[in-house]
């Protein structure tokens, strides 16, 4: 820490209108624009004064500042009557930084060599979340952006302050965040000082950023990125007057890429088109319907529109449509057998405004793709078309506790569509895990048409209650497991034949421990459906539906093998397949998987099938190396159990060949520590999925 003589050397005071020395006045020091105390000094070792300075009988003291501080002084006589107020004075070795309470502040004042640098305590006022620290650059004559880049209002032509941060927000370049407020100018300013720009962003926490158009972040050539979207739970919400566009897009110009982006903790939402209408409907005789029409401010014809209504309708039914600008007319359907007198209760009814993405991530282009890009805890509300929209082709993404609540299980979209459309590079490595996808007729949409996806992973957690497909693969090879779905089909605009709980059509996948059902348990819905040349491994799900166990079909040049699957063996006739040449039931794969081989220490194992699923190795005497299982026939979900058991000595270790995926956690070498590894083959690796150890 540096100290400096004060601006007035040796200060000597006077009594306000006289020539008489200030003795025994009081000199009080604070941190400039506050009343925060500040240290002074008495020379420039550091030796400190007392707060306040009592000056001597000459009206004097010794004054040195701290370099790094901008102070203020109140000076009082002995009486305590104010002499004078200074703000903003700074030691003659510092460099100064000034205090502003706003931007505009700031924008009346003009940087000087010493008076460099300067902090804003707040946009529009202090401590509205928009402060920002500046640094005086004389030579730019960079575009005034209204958050980093400040032009002062007295200068015509070279001279800037510029953000020294690194870290931006909203509310830096004027968004308020109140839900009310317009700030989509506030918030494409920042937009687009992000895109051109290797900085970060982090939103206010828990703010509410009313837009009255789509957020588009256009990355423009290939970017490298680094890019960090920190939303901490902020809100981005779409007005309702938007139609068939998105709340919040990135996107990379043609044949660019996007690449090591992250967002997250960030919601998107549109605005819910809806209205509610208390109704009385009189007698409706069979056959006969029966109209009215309610108030949906906002609605336009064109829009899909549910409605339902809170009172018994006896076995009639409702439906809804937009019949003119702000209107719905709702008809009350009797085809019971009889005449039928519904009680008075209340019409609900939600309009979707149009096909309204909610986050979209793109790169379009033959030769642009979206590299290592991370998406987590994203929230999307409300929207009426794709919750999640990835368009591009992809490389190592990452899709982690996500949630998509579209409001209605009769809204079109998916929660989750991943689309890699035509493109010079084949797609690979997409997980994901934990997403959570609430209404709409589709859960998770992935298609690598015309190219395969490779290593599509979808993993526990996954949790998906839609109208109609819980899953739809088009194309893809990898792993869906651990996931939740259900689907109902109560909606009439959708067919018990079209309700899927996981449906897959070319390429391949392993499908392991689900649980599908029907809510609507229509014994049309097909529980997994293949088609097209799927080749598809199904181990150990759990399938029900109120009449059929189990059911699954296939069409074209599929095939399908079940390992420990839950099915009656009297209900067989219920997998339509055209080519199940490789069905297997749960006591065949079961008696395999239970049969255990036995195995002598030695510098080297070669686990052998014939012997069984699991290798026995006792009393490990010797360092020794697993080699790749011989008379093993590669199937995708195979199991494999290793045993080690090191010796009263121990200290021997284990080396694995490179057919195992392994996680990295060694084998204990503790003397009679048995460490047991299951693997699982999957795509030509057996991958562990469980290492536990005994001592």
């Amino acid at each position: 820490m540096a100290y400096s003589l004060s601006p007035w050397l040796k200060p000597r005071f006077f009594i306000t209108g006289t020539n008489r020395p200030l003795a025994g006045g009081l000199m009080y020091t604070y941190k400039a624009g506050t009343t925060d105390n500040a240290t002074t000094y008495s020379d420039d070792a550091g030796t400190t004064n007392t707060n306040p300075i009592v000056l001597d009988s000459d009206g004097q003291c010794d004054l040195f500042l701290d370099d790094s501080v901008s102070y203020r002084f109140i000076l009082k006589n002995a009486a305590g009557v104010t002499q004078f107020d200074k703000d903003r004075i700074a030691s003659l070795g510092s460099t100064q930084v000034q205090a502003f309470n706003s931007v505009s502040a700031l924008r009346l004042k003009t940087g000087t060599a010493q008076a460099n640098s300067a902090q804003t305590l707040g946009y529009y006022s202090a401590g509205d979340g928009g402060c920002n620290s500046f640094y005086w650059d004389s030579t730019s004559t960079a575009l005034d952006n209204g958050g980093t880049i400040i032009k002062p209002s007295a200068v015509s032509g070279a001279g800037r302050w510029i953000s020294a941060v690194t870290l931006i927000n909203p509310n830096m370049f004027g968004a308020v965040g109140d839900g009310t407020t317009d700030d989509l100018s506030a918030i494409n300013a920042m937009f687009n000082y992000f895109g051109n720009n290797t900085y970060s962003i982090e939103f206010i926490a828990n703010k509410v950023y009313y837009v009255s158009a789509q957020i588009l972040v256009s990355l423009s050539g290939s970017n490298d990125g680094g890019k960090l979207i920190r939303g901490n739970g902020a809100i981005i919400k779409l007005s309702d007057s938007v139609r068939n566009s998105s709340v919040f897009k990135i996107s990379a110009a043609a044949n660019s890429s996007i690449k090591n982006i992250v967002v997250e903790n960030l919601t998107v939402q549109t605005a819910a088109l809806s209205g509610g209408v208390v109704y009385d409907p009189a007698s409706i005789a069979n056959g006969a319907t029966l109209t009215t029409t309610m108030t949906v401010p906002g609605a336009l014809v064109g829009d899909s529109c549910t409605v339902n209504f809170n009172s018994d309708l006896l076995g009639c039914t409702i439906s809804g449509s937009v019949t003119s600008a702000n209107t719905v007319t709702v008809t009350f359907t009797n085809a019971t057998g009889s005449a039928q007198n519904i009680a008075s209760g209340t019409i609900y009814a939600r309009v979707a405004n149009g096909s309204v993405h909610g986050f979209v991530l793109e790169s379009i282009g033959s030769l642009g793709y979206l590299y290592k890009f991370t998406l987590s805890g994203i929230r999307v509300i409300g929207t009426s078309g794709n919750g999640i929209y990835i368009n591009g082709t992809v490389f190592e993404g990452s899709i982690n506790e996500c949630f998509v609540d579209k409001g209605s299980t009769a809204l079109n979209g998916y929660g989750l569509c991943i689309n890699a459309p035509a493109s010079n590079l084949n797609p690979s490595s997409i997980d994901v895990n934990s997403f959570q996808c609430r209404g709409g007729l589709h859960g998770i949409f992935i298609t690598g048409t015309p190219n395969i996806v490779e290593n599509i992973n979808i993993f526990g957690g996954t949790t998906l209650f839609s109208g109609s497909e819980g899953i739809n693969w088009l194309n893809c090879k990898g792993i869906i497991s651990g996931v939740h779905v259900e689907t109902s089909n109560r909606l009439s605009l959708v067919s018990a034949s079209n309700t899927y709980g996981i449906k897959t059509s070319g390429g391949s996948a392993v499908i392991m421990g689900n649980y599908v059902i029907d809510t609507n348990q229509r014994t049309a819905t097909a529980i997994f459906a293949f088609s097209s040349s799927s080749k598809v491994t199904l181990i150990n799900n759990n399938n029900v539906t109120i009449e059929k166990l189990y059911k699954v079909q296939t069409s074209g040049n599929g095939g399908i093998l079940v390992i420990g699957q839950d099915y009656d063996a009297t209900l067989i006739d219920e997998v339509f397949a055209s080519n199940v040449s490789y069905l297997t039931d749960r006591l065949t794969a079961q008696s395999i998987v239970n049969k255990t081989g036995f195995y002598s220490s030695n510098a080297s194992i070669t686990p052998d099938f014939q012997k069984g699923c699991v290798v026995n190795l006792q009393d490990l005497a010797t360092n020794t190396t697993i080699n790749a299982p011989t008379n093993f026939t590669a199937v995708n979900g195979a199991e494999l159990t290793i045993s080690i058991k090191q010796d009263s000595t121990g200290g021997w270790t284990v080396a694995f060949d490179a057919i195992y995926a392994r996680t990295g956690t060694a084998v204990s070498t503790t003397a009679f520590a048995v460490t047991v590894i299951k693997f699982m083959y999957i795509q030509s690796k057996w991958r562990e999925v469980s290492l536990t150890t005994t001592f």
